[in-house]
């Protein structure tokens, strides 16, 4: 799989993640496209939605968007043109070249994408 960003997307995201002083973890939502080309699939990011700070929890190893939030950004997705939704939050405690996946992030992330094709299904129909 490849995820293919425009310049000024990108630009964004990067600036928003990892372009902060602060030593807190970041997070945003990503909306896009995908695509599938020779057997291969493409994502298209289009749009960024960041949470407003105040409904976040965040520290320098965890990161946490209040319910209400995360549940409002699936339901732009679920209401939306877009077949893709990509969670992306920075790890500023580690600038090491050895950062790998968390196993944190793994198991939260397979909660929250069977939560998300479950209830993103009903409102897509």
């Amino acid at each position: 799989m490849n995820i293919k960003f425009t310049s000024k997307l990108y630009e964004l995201v990067k600036n928003y993640l990892l372009g902060c002083e602060s030593n807190k973890e970041r997070i945003c939502y990503i909306f896009g496209y995908k695509s599938e080309i020779n057997g291969k699939i493409i994502i298209y990011p289009a749009k960024i939605y960041i949470p407003d700070e105040k409904n976040v929890d965040s520290t320098s190893i965890s990161i946490r968007v209040d319910h209400d939030i995360t549940g409002a950004i699936y339901r732009k997705f679920g209401e939306s043109q877009y077949d893709v939704i990509i969670n992306a939050h920075s790890h500023p405690f580690d600038h090491s070249l050895k950062v790998s996946f968390s196993t944190i992030d793994d198991k939260y992330d397979l909660l929250e994408s069977n939560y998300i094709h479950k209830e993103i299904k009903k409102i897509k129909k």
